[in-house]
């Protein structure tokens, strides 16, 4: 009855999934970005479902409990194809996490850059995601451009 069940959520999911074409940009390791590409987007219920199928809940990170009930189960991917399905009448939606200060959560590094980045495309450049208490503690300083 379970794996029927499992299977059931997974066609729905699925379903869902091969409907909406669309990425809700969001700045990394928001509520949801799953597989923490920096979008909220349909890979993200479909990271939690593959996972959940291969019986990797644990692998998962604290981001994929969209929900927030401190466990990772099918109602989380199933609640972020809902909410992709529910902006699909609009373009974006911007999910922006900030500290209490009002900086971002979350700031954008280069390679070999030493410097942060509160926009992903600043100078043009390859950018990986990084939290910005990380950033601070390996020593990265705001860049002139972007931080102001």
């Amino acid at each position: 009855m379970k794996t029927n069940l499992k299977r059931f959520f997974m066609i729905g999911i699925v379903s869902i999934i091969t409907v909406i074409s669309f990425a809700i940009p969001t700045n990394a390791y928001a509520k949801g970005d799953a597989n923490r590409d920096g979008k909220l987007n349909v890979q993200d219920a479909v990271y939690i479902a593959q996972m959940l199928s291969k019986g990797k809940a644990n692998e998962l990170p604290d981001e994929a409990d969209y929900n927030s009930d401190s466990k990772v189960n099918i109602k989380d991917a199933v609640d972020i194809a809902k909410k992709i399905s529910q902006g699909a009448s609009s373009k974006t939606t911007t999910v922006k996490q900030t500290t209490a200060k009002g900086i971002p959560s979350v700031v954008y590094i280069t390679p070999t850059g030493k410097k942060y980045h509160y926009s992903s495309t600043c100078n043009g450049g390859t950018y990986t995601a990084i939290k910005y208490a990380d950033a601070i503690k390996k020593g990265y300083t705001p860049c002139k451009k972007c931080v102001s």
